[in-house]
């Protein structure tokens, strides 16, 4: 049990730690939201989903002349990121849901986070498609909030900008092992 409005914060503050997010999006036309973001539509209601907030059109980018949009998510470089949140449980129970095959309950609690802004509810009692709702709810309600990679690993998502060779390697490729974890762990049996 808690709180509607559950959510647990890092906090940063100038000078010192600040949000990358804000940053990375924000500061020039070489670095900017992918465009890809800006006006999704929801699968629902084929409305802009308003999870997603970002800017008019600036530009252009410089680096690859996509169209430049800023996100409204964070409002400076101080702002903080939620770590944890009542609606990322929502929606870890959500999960939980569809693996042990209550249907009707994950899309109860989809519809709980769709009614909170405001968009049409999701009905459905095909598992697939259930699924698919359950991961665009997960890609919209917590964006840019350090989940994605996460998530296309876990769910084996891959990107269609990746370049071949990263895509034949897939999701699920692992960091070289450091010579100190070689040297020091009784355990480790790799090369």
């Amino acid at each position: 049990a808690m709180s509607d409005e559950f959510v647990e914060y890092a906090n940063y503050q100038q000078p010192g730690s600040s949000n990358d997010f804000f940053q990375n999006f924000n500061s020039s036309v070489y670095t900017r939201m992918d465009p890809a973001w800006a006006y999704l539509e929801d699968p629902v209601s084929g409305a802009v989903d308003p999870r997603i907030r970002h800017s008019e059109q600036e530009g252009f980018s410089l680096r690859e002349n996509w169209p430049v949009y800023l996100q409204l998510k964070y409002v400076d470089r101080s702002a903080d990121i939620p770590v944890s949140s009542a609606d990322e449980a929502r929606l870890i129970i959500a999960e939980y849901e569809l693996m042990f095959g209550d249907l009707q309950a994950a899309v109860d609690i989809i519809n709980q986070l769709r009614s909170n802004v405001g968009l049409a509810e999701f009905s459905s009692t095909d598992p697939q498609e259930v699924m698919d709702q359950f991961r665009y709810e997960r890609r919209v309600e917590l964006w840019l909030e350090l989940r994605r990679w996460q998530d296309m690993r876990y769910y084996e998502i891959v990107s269609n900008r990746w370049a071949d060779a990263n895509i034949a390697l897939g999701v699920h490729r692992r960091w070289p092992v450091s010579q100190r974890e070689r040297s020091t762990n009784p355990y480790y049996t790799g090369g």
